[in-house]
């Protein structure tokens, strides 16, 4: 993942969203086909036909909306193309609803949602943000990922950087995320940003947050947005609220507690038993082993940034995000970080 600064977000938001459309399609009129190896879907447009690639995104959000096995439909789509195709055209055809398919590029649909999805969309993200880092200077975007299923932004207050420790400084922000094809919610939460490793960590609810799903009334059409402004203006509110850092205070009395409670167990339990609790991966235990024997820090906060260092390595910005989160659940946590401890 590449970090981009903002005029390459703003110009690659704005690309996508030139070649973006939408269509409410009744499933009685879809048309599953496979051409050279790729599954595609037939949708009618006006008089004719149009065809669309259906990407990993759309065909997963299909399998689950007909109840079909993710693993068995894929298998099937490798190996039984033509049964791939037979079975998802009968069940989508006794289905009998609508259903609204995002689609990019032209040729590539990008999402199978529901008619009560709320598009929350990209551009709008941005016209809600940027008006107010204009207005903020002391606000500065330090990590921004865009793919084809997320977009996050980390924004930090320059104003107030504290020390856990001598050296070991730490500014106060905001994380912000969005999807556009129903894979997470409009969401807000506080943000810590650690200077010396330019590694972050996201507070867990509990300190500071808002979440939006894109739900809302059925579409008849999507002739129009179907986004609300109000959200983007609660967004907006919110936003302006968390980043006057309340609870900053509070926030880096606990950093220091972490940072003098050594713990005792060694390496090996310790990753073992975070990764135990939060579905680590192979790898991603090892990276953290990595970083915390390297860093030297048998403290709480060494093994919180352990954590929030090995977010740096995901691939995907779900699972950075879900790695930043991590950290700042094992900082706040205390019941469940007392049996990792002497």
């Amino acid at each position: 993942m590449k970090n981009l600064n903002m005029p390459s977000l703003i110009n690659q938001v704005e690309k996508e969203e030139q070649t973006k459309k939408d269509f409410l399609v009744d499933t009685k009129s879809m048309l599953i086909g496979t051409e050279n190896s790729v599954s595609c879907i037939s949708i009618p447009e006006g008089r004719y036909r149009k065809t669309f690639v259906l990407n990993d995104t759309a065909r997963q959000q299909m399998a689950a909306r007909l109840n079909i096995p993710l693993p068995f439909a894929e298998r099937l789509r490798t190996e039984e193309p033509a049964l791939f195709d037979r079975t998802f055209n009968t069940l989508l055809h006794r289905k009998n609803e609508q259903r609204l398919m995002r689609t990019s590029g032209g040729d590539t649909c990008r999402a199978y949602l529901s008619q009560n999805y709320k598009i929350l969309d990209n551009d709008e993200f941005l016209r809600t943000v940027l008006p107010i880092l204009s207005l903020n200077p002391n606000l500065m975007l330090q990590e921004a990922f865009l793919s084809g299923t997320h977009l996050q932004l980390s924004l930090t207050v320059e104003e107030n950087d504290k020390y856990v420790r001598p050296g070991d400084a730490v500014k106060y922000g905001v994380v912000l995320v969005n999807s556009e094809v129903g894979l997470a919610s409009l969401s807000l939460s506080s943000f810590i940003y650690r200077l010396v490793c330019s590694n972050g960590l996201i507070l867990p609810e509990c300190n500071g947050t808002l979440r939006r799903i894109h739900l809302g009334r059925a579409a008849s059409d999507i002739s129009g947005s179907m986004g609300d402004r109000s959200i983007w203006r609660e967004y907006s509110s919110a936003i302006k609220e968390l980043v006057e850092g309340k609870r900053f205070d509070e926030i880096i009395v606990s950093m220091r507690e972490a940072a003098s409670n050594p713990l005792m167990k060694n390496t090996e339990t310790l990753v073992e038993g975070i990764g135990k609790r939060f579905n680590l991966s192979k790898e991603e235990k090892a990276i953290i082993t990595t970083q915390y024997e390297a860093n030297a820090d048998s403290s709480l906060w060494g093994l919180v940034n352990a954590v929030t260092e090995t977010a740096n390595e995901a691939t995907t910005i779900p699972r950075r995000n879900d790695l930043q989160v991590i950290g700042g659940r094992l900082l706040t946590e205390s019941h469940m970080l007392s049996t990792m401890a002497a």
